[in-house]
């Protein structure tokens, strides 16, 4: 029995990490100042306090803040650490920094890694691009700028879903606009949902609207044993 509840236990390394990355990242972001110089001529104090800290960790611990920081928007941090050598990029644990950036909605850190050489199409591990990742959550500024950067707008992830089906899952129409606009197709996921689907079943009456505004057919089947057409799902 106690081994079997020792199981849920997350271990030291992690939570030391953790802890770690959020000293760091909360303590440095709100003293460093931005570099106008883009990493020419020396650095400034803070900056190699910063670094020092970050040199002081292993592994694991830098990943994990490099992690943590993109996802808080500490851009300052993650760029030092990137410029300097000690991390690449498309560094990623859960998520890469890109994907932990545009899912918390934080467009300067996205900026600062797209800048830096981040892959736009590097997917983290629940399969998710930075575009798809911030259509689920809604983040309208991220989207644009990403498909403005050429990011993949029909980028397929698990299940065959995509952006506009984490879009639509979630009702976030004024993306799924944004992603129509900029070449997003129409498709099935793996289960053949359709975005009507995805609408009708969570409830979102107004993005229903939506397709009916934009012609799209509502009675594409699906092939989910509970249901032939989207509309009876609806909440």
């Amino acid at each position: 029995m106690f081994e079997e509840r020792m199981k849920i236990f997350v271990p030291a390394k992690y939570i030391i990490a953790g802890l770690l990355a959020i000293g760091i990242c909360s303590q440095s972001s709100a003293n460093l100042k931005t570099r106008v110089d883009s990493g020419a001529g020396q650095l400034s104090e803070q900056e190699s306090t910063l670094l020092q800290k970050l040199k002081a960790l292993n592994e694991l611990e830098l990943v994990n803040t490099m992690e943590y920081g993109s996802g808080r928007g500490a851009t300052q941090v993650v760029e030092l650490a990137i410029r300097e050598g000690l991390v690449s990029p498309d560094t990623q644990m859960v998520y890469t920094l890109l994907t932990a950036a545009a899912t918390n909605g934080h467009l300067e850190t996205v900026k600062m890694l797209i800048s830096r050489g981040a892959d736009i199409e590097l997917k983290d591990s629940s399969q998710d691009t930075p575009v798809k990742a911030a259509a689920r959550e809604g983040r309208l500024d991220i989207v644009n700028y990403l498909l403005s950067q050429g990011a993949n707008p029909n980028a397929t992830g698990k299940s065959g879903s995509t952006p506009l089906s984490s879009a639509a899952y979630a009702g976030h129409i004024d993306v799924i606009d944004a992603l129509l606009k900029n070449g997003a197709i129409i498709t099935t996921n793996n289960a053949r949902w359709t975005l009507v689907h995805y609408a009708a079943r969570y409830g979102h009456a107004e993005l229903i609207e939506y397709f009916v505004d934009k012609g799209i057919d509502l009675t594409l089947q699906t092939g989910q044993p509970f249901s032939n057409a989207p509309i009876p799902n609806a909440k």
